[in-house]
């Protein structure tokens, strides 16, 4: 479920609106042209992928892990290949 707050609007949208106005002005200081073509939906495509990447910093982990199965063997069962990202605190 999303948090929201007396608006009604959703609070990662937020999060990601004050992100792209804090990313438009970090480009103007490195000097970058933010009407360049190209560059206009930058801002916004960073700060959702940011959004959307530190999501889970508040989450319980139990939360997520506590599911379980109950299997009818007794073998290691490997999954390769599943796209991972990690970040620390």
């Amino acid at each position: 479920m999303e948090d929201t707050g007396r608006s009604g609007v959703v609070a990662g949208d937020v999060a990601a609106a004050r992100a792209a106005a804090a990313i438009r002005r970090l480009l103007v200081a490195v000097g970058e042209d933010r009407d360049r073509p190209g560059q206009q939906e930058t801002p916004a495509r960073l700060a959702q992928a940011s959004v959307e990447t530190f999501a889970g910093l508040r989450q319980d982990p139990r939360d997520v892990l506590s599911t379980t199965f109950d299997e009818d063997h007794d073998e290691m069962f490997l999954v390769e290949d599943i796209p991972a990202r990690e970040v620390r605190r």
